[in-house]
This record gives structure tokens, sequence and C-alpha cells, in this order.
């Protein structure tokens, strides 16, 4: 009887195994399971990306309160130009992706979330990021990869309801966040 156990246990952990690592070996992945909020560099008290509550479309900043509004996680696609992953940015709340309106290409294009789907009228809900290192904390720039803008506050504005829009990436901190875990 434990001889016939252990015949079993061995090919069942070794496919858990190869699971887990295919899974944690893959940064695109590690990413899909937990809510952040995605808080904007250059506020004080911090600006986070939110669910705009009267409308439940449009996307703006407000001070954190960690609720469903401001938490977003990410849901790997596939992998883009040199291998970055791409991603959906889905909003807690609604359960939307982060896109822009009317899928545009223009700089200046405000920011909304949208029924998740992948097609030739949702390809603004496709994200990749880039890390930058300011002392010792990680902040990210959202670049959208059907347009190549970033994901930008409106004027760098530092305030509740600032407009949250893609725009010519130029590395100011009106393009850089930082995850904090929802």
């Amino acid at each position: 009887m434990r001889l016939n156990r252990l015949r079993w246990s061995i090919p069942i952990a070794a496919a858990l195994t190869a699971v887990l690592v295919g899974v944690s070996a893959s940064p695109a992945h590690a990413d899909s399971f937990f809510y952040a909020n995605f808080v904007h560099r250059n506020t004080s008290p911090n600006q986070c990306l939110d669910l705009r509550g009267e409308d439940s479309v449009s996307v703006q900043t407000w001070e954190c309160v960690h609720n469903a509004n401001q938490a977003w996680r990410l849901t790997f696609v596939t992998s883009g130009t040199g291998g970055r992953a791409v991603y959906q940015v889905i909003n807690k709340r609604n359960q939307r992706c982060l896109g822009i309106l009317g899928n545009s290409l223009n700089a200046g294009a405000p920011a909304q979330v949208q029924p998740c789907s992948i097609s030739t009228t949702t390809l603004t809900q496709l994200w990749y990021k880039n890390g930058t290192l300011f002392g010792s904390t990680l902040y990210s720039t959202f670049v959208n990869f059907y347009s190549g803008y970033c994901l930008d506050v409106r004027n760098n504005f530092g305030g509740n309801a600032a407009v949250v829009q893609q725009y010519y990436c130029n590395g100011s901190d009106a393009q850089l966040w930082r995850d904090q875990v929802a």
C-alpha cells in the first residue's frame, strides 16, 4: 500500500512543481494575482489612480483611500517587443480595463475604463510597464502598447479629480506611478 501511494505521489508532486515553477518564473504572471493602488509620484498627500465614482467610467487621481475604485490588477496578455510583458490593467470595483476614450491615438486623450476585450476596437487596453528607481523606491511608467504614449496626469496636477490621459512619454513626474498593495 505504501509503495502504491509513493508511486502516485511522485508524478503528482513533479507536475505541481512544474506548474508552480512555470508561474513563478514568468514575471508577467506574478502580477496577475494581486490588486495594487497606483500612487502618483508628485503628490502630497498621496494621490491614487482612481475610477470616478459618479460615472464609473472616467479615470482620475484622488487622495488614496484604498477602496475598490483605486484597486487595480495587471493581467498578462502577451509578450511584446523585446519580450516585454503586455498587460490589461483591470479595476477591482467593476472589473473593467483601463483604456483610452474612443481608442484614440491622440496625445491628451483621456483614460477611461471599458469592458475588457482584445479586438481592433479595444487595443488601447494594452499596456506595458517601465521601471525607474528613485532612491530605494521603484516607480513605473505605463506605456500604451497601441499608441506608444504614457499614462499621464494632465499638467502634473497634484490634487483630487486630476484628468488622467495618454501623453508623449517625457520622463516627468506626471507619468510616474508607485505600486502599493491595496
